[in-house]
């Protein structure tokens, strides 16, 4: 019931062929067939039972490729949905939850997606985001198998990859130290565009919590509106401590707000202080004036991100 919740289909007929009765219900009383998320797999499953309940003796898998082109066609059709997640679970109260946790952590480091379908179709978690993420977290599962899945771009990474990050706290932090927030819980991808999708939504959560702190009195204003006095503004009393002395180079908080100016200016700076990191942690050499050139134009409004902000920025990492 679990695997055809999932639309496993493989595993599905495996379970059937060594003699899984697709007849039985669950405790709220669901057939396999309600259960059944895919047209295809449905059809499989009906098809399957049918001639299951027309023969006394046990329906095995070559007598499934023996019954017929119908069938075969139908297998040929059938096809797996690697991030769905089912509404409902196919067990209700399950036994032995610690078993199912650990099996779903164990899926989950060999294929992420159908690890999260397990989870939610066996009842270990119940189907929201914010459940869902702090299962892997408490759970310990591969941090590098779970921020290759949340930079993903199918429907449920993108709403986990939302909602780990909405429960993050950016306040008072700078660049550098906002991706160290989430990169201290999550392995950052290796793949430049699942990386590029997280450092958007840290870009964005950094850049609404910032605003709508901006709004309350406590907040640090600027006494002027050049870069000059945005770096010399002092840090407000409401604003966290900021970042630990080894990057205490880069400008942080609503100083950092008012140098760069929109949020897509700061996903273009994020992203290029991760490529620089990579760069120089891999051996390589590459001068303030170069990294600056490169990064020529990024503002939104096509200039540049303040001179002092980059040389802060540099410094941190060059340490």
């Amino acid at each position: 019931h679990v695997a055809s919740c999932m639309g496993r289909q493989d595993v599905s007929l495996y379970l059937l062929d060594a003699g899984a009765d697709p007849t039985l219900r669950t405790s709220r009383g669901q057939s396999v067939e309600a259960l059944c998320s895919d047209a295809h797999m449905r059809e499989v499953m009906v098809g399957y039972d049918t001639n299951l309940r027309a023969s006394p003796a046990k329906f095995s898998g070559s007598a499934l490729h023996q019954s017929g082109d119908r069938v075969m066609q139908m297998l040929s059709a059938l096809h797996f949905e690697p991030y769905f997640v089912p509404r409902e679970p196919a067990l209700s109260a399950p036994h032995e939850t610690d078993d199912l946790r650990q099996l779903a952590v164990e899926m989950f480091n060999a294929s992420p997606g159908q690890g999260v379908a397990f989870l939610v179709a066996a009842g270990v978690v119940p189907d929201f985001p914010s459940n869902i993420n702090k299962f892997m977290v408490s759970a310990n599962v591969d941090p590098e198998r779970y921020g290759d899945f949340l930079g993903s771009d199918c429907s449920i990474a993108r709403t986990l990859r939302l909602e780990f990050l909405n429960s993050l706290r950016f306040w008072g932090t700078g660049v550098i130290s906002a991706l160290q927030v989430v990169f201290r819980k999550i392995v950052a991808p290796r793949d430049w565009l699942k990386l590029d999708r997280l450092v958007c939504g840290v870009s964005h959560f950094w850049w609404q919590q910032h605003t709508e702190e901006s709004k309350k009195p406590a907040a640090v204003e600027c006494d002027g509106g050049g870069p000059a006095a945005c770096s010399s503004a002092a840090a407000s009393a409401h604003e966290s401590p900021g970042p630990p002395a080894a990057e205490s180079h880069e400008l942080t908080g609503m100083r950092l707000l008012r140098c760069v100016g929109n949020p897509d200016s700061l996903h273009r700076l994020m992203f290029s202080v991760l490529m620089l990191q990579r760069w120089l942690a891999s051996g390589h050499q590459l001068s303030l004036n170069e990294w600056a050139q490169l990064n020529s134009g990024i503002d939104d409004k096509g200039s540049d991100i303040p001179r002092h902000v980059q040389i802060g920025l540099y410094n941190a990492l060059a340490e």
